[in-house]
C-alpha cells in the first residue's frame, strides 16, 4: 500500500516565456494513400508521413542551433489519432488544438489528434548530436513517420 499525494508536483523545469523565444517550426503529420509517390517496394495502401516525406536515415530534416528556444506547431492531417514524441528534449506543451493548457503541461510525448495540433516550446541547451522525432506508434514510426533533428554547436 502507498498514500496517494496530497499535493501536485512542481513542474520540472520553468516555464518558457516569449522573450525566450528564437524561433519557431512548424511539421505536418499526415496518412496518405499510397498512389505510386513512395519508394518501390513500398506496397502499404497507405503511408504514414512528416513533411510530405517518409523517413530517410541520412537526411537532417531539422537543423537547431545549441542555445535555441522554439515554439513549434504540429499539425495532424489524418483523419487518425498519432503520439508525437521527440528524444533527448522535453517540451512545454502550451496549446492543443487551439486551445491553450492551462498550466502548460512538460512531457516528452503527446497525442496529436486526428485533424488537430499542438503547440509546445523547448530549449536546446545541453545537447549537441542527432537524434529522432516520430510517431510512437510503433508501425508508423517504422513504415517511414520520423525525422532527424540535429542540435549543432
Amino acid at each position: 500500500d502507498m498514500p496517494l499525494p496530497t499535493t501536485l508536483v512542481e513542474p520540472p523545469y520553468e516555464t518558457i516565456t516569449d522573450d525566450e523565444l528564437t524561433g519557431t517550426r512548424e511539421l505536418v503529420f499526415d496518412t496518405v494513400d499510397n498512389d505510386g509517390q513512395f519508394p518501390s517496394g513500398y506496397t502499404l495502401d497507405t503511408a504514414n508521413i512528416i513533411d510530405g516525406n517518409l523517413y530517410k536515415r541520412d537526411v537532417i530534416n531539422q537543423t537547431i542551433q545549441l542555445g535555441a528556444v522554439e515554439e513549434w506547431t504540429i499539425i495532424n492531417n489524418a483523419d487518425e489519432d498519432h503520439n508525437f514524441h521527440i528524444h533527448t528534449n522535453p517540451f512545454e506543451l502550451i496549446e492543443r488544438n487551439g486551445i491553450a493548457e492551462d498550466p502548460p503541461l512538460w512531457a516528452d510525448t503527446v497525442v496529436l489528434p486526428a485533424g488537430g495540433s499542438v503547440k509546445f516550446r523547448s530549449r536546446f541547451l545541453d545537447f549537441t548530436g542527432t537524434y529522432v522525432l516520430h510517431c510512437h506508434i510503433l508501425d508508423h514510426e517504422d513504415l517511414g513517420m520520423m525525422q532527424n533533428v540535429e542540435v549543432v554547436a
